[in-house]
């Protein structure tokens, strides 16, 4: 009997020795590192492939999924070329939004082409006065442009879009706005040489279909970005309101009028002309050689 109960004692202290050790065991491992605080570990030593791979791994069992997404957008972002904190005082700069005015009051008249012009207008001015304030952030390559695109759309994809998050994601749209600027610069045709009827001369032909998905290309980024601008700064309301209805009413009137075939005139195609220039925008109408120019 006193044997039995012997045993039973030493199979307990044994199995209390066994747990307490597997006990020790697991305290003695290393913790798990947190992925956010290893990620951005790695954004500071410019390895963003490295935090992006981490972050997008863990991204499904996130425990705090609004720093996650905030630390993957940086990610995506660097990695794109974009430092946020370089343009930490370029942020400040918002404050001058005030001095843009829209011009949502200037009478249109029933021509569709006028209608055209002066939306067409209205789209540029506003995207070059913010281009203007915001002239210190940098346009990328075409081929880091899909990086930027997701760093945005990780930044639409957090639980709660904060002030600094707005701010955060104005300022890649507006880079994302440049650099799509700068490409269609390069590679778009939208005045083009061709042949006339009524002389050997060579006229040049604006082609407002290709125009008009530029200016629409535009006016989408911008209202995004105003918007943006007016969740981190509510204090501009009274100033964002009515650049965003401005730029929403032109966008509407050059689609409409991109639906329909419209002739521009003599006297509406310098006026174009002279505004895209004086925007920075004159090689847009700077004729290349087109189909019937050969």
């Amino acid at each position: 009997m006193m044997g039995h109960i012997l045993k039973l004692f030493v199979s307990a202290f044994t199995l209390a020795a066994l747990s307490m050790c597997l006990s020790c065991t697991k305290r003695s491992e290393p913790a798990a590192a947190d992925p956010i605080l290893e990620s951005y570990r790695l954004i500071d030593a410019g390895r963003y492939d490295e935090a992006i791979a981490l972050l997008e791994s863990t991204k499904q069992n996130a425990p705090d999924k609004q720093r996650h997404l905030e630390a993957l957008s940086s990610a995506y972002a660097g990695y794109a070329g974009v430092d946020l904190k370089s343009l930490s005082s370029v942020i400040n700069e918002i404050s001058n939004l005030e001095k843009l005015e829209s011009n949502s009051n200037t009478p249109l008249s029933d021509r569709k082409v006028d209608r055209f012009i002066v939306s067409v207008i209205e789209i540029v001015r506003q995207a070059y006065g913010f281009m203007s304030i915001y002239s210190a952030i940098p346009s990328i390559p075409q081929n880091k442009l899909i990086f930027l695109t997701e760093a945005i759309k990780t930044l639409d994809g957090l639980p709660a879009i904060l002030p600094r998050n707005a701010l955060y994601r104005a300022i890649l749209r507006i880079v994302e706005m440049k650099s799509l600027l700068a490409i269609e610069l390069e590679t778009s045709v939208i005045a083009v040489q061709v042949s006339s009827r009524n002389s050997t001369e060579q006229d040049c032909k604006i082609d407002l279909s290709e125009l008009g998905q530029l200016v629409l290309k535009l006016a989408e980024r911008l209202a995004k970005t105003l918007i943006d601008v007016r969740i981190a700064r509510p204090s501009l309301a009274p100033v964002l309101e009515p650049m965003e209805q401005s730029v929403a009413s032109s966008a509407t009137e050059v689609g409409l009028v991109l639906a329909t075939a419209v002739v521009i005139d003599e006297l509406s195609l310098i006026v174009l002309e002279e505004t895209l220039i004086s925007s920075g925008l004159g090689k847009l109408v700077q004729c290349r050689s087109g189909p019937d120019s050969q």
